[in-house]
């Protein structure tokens, strides 16, 4: 019945809209009767609505508005209210007033849910939320108008306003995935507009999520952009390489697709501008100056690599460039950008200065791996990497041994009141209570005194607290123990630890009778490892056991190669500094052979390979904070030489 009034109105309608003057022939002919039309009722409602309607398809809204307004008042519930609020939250709508139109299209859905109009009254509420910025009434309602909504059509606009609204929301994810499920039910030329919508969140979406995405999409098209765009993605987080293997793989799997043409330029460009020279090498190395013996140690290490990889792998020829920091902090600042502006694909050194180095090379992001034992290096940031035995390297291979394998249990540290010996002191100590063991005694003196009769004998006698200067803060630093850690005086320790130089320890251990001191063994650190000790510290320095980051009588058929084939090259024995540095630079030497290297993020992640690498220093690989992590030699004194300890 109602469809037959509103095909009448729109008849009414058609009728108004012809209405005008007409013309009035003359004729001869008598007037004929006319004939009585049949009688046709007009509704009032009918008419007023009808009349409103032909406002509004004028566009001319205010009259519009006005007439839906009077119908309202005049029939609150009349045949066409539904139709009448749905037309005025329109009106509102379409001239800029979002919130005026909200309340008569929720008016439509509370009051007449089944009629014809609830759906597009439904949308108009999604529409009319979204203007006015209620996101998420736009998500509690969208939800729930899409399971119901049997319409293709429909269901699309309300997944469009519900995808937009989670993009205003800043949720990403839940925005791709519901502009993914619009595309499933739209056509050109809305797909398009899709499309775009969808990249725009993708670009703001974890990488990971943009993968899950994928599998969900079926469309090449849609997937190729997809890609591509997570390809910019990487790009613009720094990730060149990550860039690299995502868009080849779209230019691979999606070749017909516009995207693809897009990605193989992206490539290209890739490639061409990858900012560094694949083959070469830069070294920061202190050749004059304060530091020049350790730098052409290592230096020496260095060239014996490049010639020694060189013999295996002669193309591509790799080139290292050597720049001479002489110690000197704003000289070390210029180099590194010297070498950054040759391109170079990483950075091995310095010796000295290595925080500067580090820092400038960090501005620059070039991978550099220094020679240095200075703490927290490689805090100054994700491309600083250190190999360099550390004092708590040492530290903690000696605890690892003494205590696990040979079973002691009590020490004693005996050091220099100095940065150095307070360091050692301080890891030491903790090293031993790490491994469930104790230090009964601690005794500092004064780096420069000759006599240590009392200073043993007080070392024998108690427990002696920890001298101010060696509680101040700082790295491996250590309070004084509380009272009820003191040991008793008659506690004795089984091994005594004394930080210090070959020289110091001839004279130290001599004396320790005064104090009646027969510790089962002597530690100590890399410094012992010198001939030096064993000349003059007798018998009394026998079983002594220290670390060392390299050994050049190991029984290791690599470390004997090596130090052949050093002794043939510079006519002397290779030292800790020649050996690290050789493996630090072969090391190297295999990263930016590899063809597959095409980044220096993709240094960085060989750098970090879980397998590690190998070398005359021992087996070693790099933890997440870029720290090497190896084992070191643990060397002890048999009669007139150093012996490698072997740990089953």
């Amino acid at each position: 019945m109602k469809y037959c009034r509103y095909t009448f109105i729109v008849l009414m309608i058609m009728l108004l809209a012809s209405c005008a003057s007409r013309k009035v022939i003359k004729t001869d002919k008598p007037p004929q009767p006319e004939k009585t039309p049949p009688v046709v009722t007009v509704i009032p409602e009918d008419e007023l609505f009808s009349s409103a309607e032909k406002y509004y398809l004028d566009k001319a809204y205010p009259e519009a508005l006005n007439a839906f307004q009077k119908y309202l008042s005049s029939f609150p519930n009349g045949s066409w209210t539904a139709e009448t609020l749905l037309r005025i939250g329109d009106i509102y709508t379409a001239t800029g007033k979002p919130s005026q139109a909200l309340p008569y299209y929720q008016r439509l859905t509370a009051r007449y849910p089944k009629s014809a109009s609830a759906q597009q009254a439904e949308l108009g509420v999604l529409t009319a939320l979204s203007a006015i910025g209620d996101y998420q009434k736009v998500v509690e309602l969208g939800q729930v108008y899409v399971k119901k909504y049997r319409s293709s059509d429909s269901a699309a606009q309300a997944l469009e306003m519900l995808a937009d609204a989670y993009a205003r929301m800043d949720l990403p994810t839940e925005a791709a995935n519901a502009y993914s499920r619009v595309l499933e039910k739209t056509s050109e030329p809305d797909s398009a507009r899709i499309i775009q919508k969808l990249k725009v969140v993708v670009s703001r979406m974890p990488i990971s999520e943009v993968y899950t995405l994928l599998n969900r999409l079926e469309s090449s098209r849609v997937k190729a952009e997809i890609l591509l765009q997570a390809g910019q993605k990487y790009l613009e987080s720094d990730k060149p390489e990550d860039a690299y293997n995502i868009l080849t793989a779209l230019a691979e799997q999606f070749p017909k697709q516009d995207a693809a043409v897009q990605a193989l330029r992206m490539l290209q460009d890739l490639k061409t501008h990858s900012a560094y020279q694949h083959h070469a090498i830069g070294c920061l190395l202190p050749l004059t100056g304060t530091y020049e013996a350790y730098g052409k140690k290592a230096l020496k290490g260095i060239e014996l690599a490049q010639n020694q990889f060189a013999l295996l792998n002669p193309d591509p020829p790799l080139t290292i460039l050597i720049k001479d920091t002489e110690s000197d902090p704003q000289k070390t600042t210029a180099a590194v950008k010297e070498l950054a502006e040759s391109g170079v694909a990483a950075i091995i050194g310095p010796v000295a200065t290595a925080d500067i180095a580090a820092a400038e090379a960090q501005k620059y992001d070039i991978p550099i791996i220094t020679l240095t034992q200075k703490d927290q290096i490689t805090r100054i940031g994700p491309s600083v990497f250190r190999n360099f035995m550390t004092p708590g390297a040492q530290t903690d291979a000696i605890v690892a041994f003494t205590a696990k394998k040979l079973g002691l249990s009590r020490f004693a540290i005996l050091y220099p009141d100095e940065p150095y010996g307070i360091n050692f002191m301080n890891l030491f100590k903790e090293q031993v209570e790490s491994a469930g063991c104790r230090v009964v005694a601690i005794q500092a003196y004064d780096p420069i005194q000759t006599d240590f009769r009392e200073t043993l004998q007080k070392l024998s006698s108690r427990y002696s607290p920890v001298p101010d200067s060696a509680k101040s803060s700082g790295a491996g630093k250590r309070m004084e123990p509380a009272p009820d850690a003191m040991p008793s005086s008659s506690e004795e320790f089984e091994a005594l630890f004394i930080p210090d130089s070959p020289q110091k320890l001839a004279v130290i251990v001599p004396q320790l009778a005064y104090g009646n001191l027969r510790p089962s063994y002597l530690l100590g650190t890399n410094l012992w490892h010198s001939p030096k000790l064993i000349h003059t510290g007798g018998p009394s320095v026998q079983g002594s056991i220290l670390p060392d980051g390299f050994f050049a009588e190991s029984t290791s058929e690599t470390v004997q190669q090596f130090v052949r084939i050093f002794q043939n090259a510079y006519k002397e024995s290779p030292g800790y500094i020649e050996a690290v540095s050789y493996d630090t630079a072969m090391m190297m030497f295999q990263i930016i052979s590899n063809p597959n290297t095409l980044f220096r993020a993709s240094i960085i992640k060989e750098l970090l390979r879980p397998d590690g690498y190998s070398g005359v220093t021992g087996n070693f690989r790099f933890n997440t904070d870029r720290e090497v992590q190896k084992k070191l030699f643990l060397l002890q004194i048999k009669g007139e030489e150093f012996v490698e300890i072997t740990i089953p």
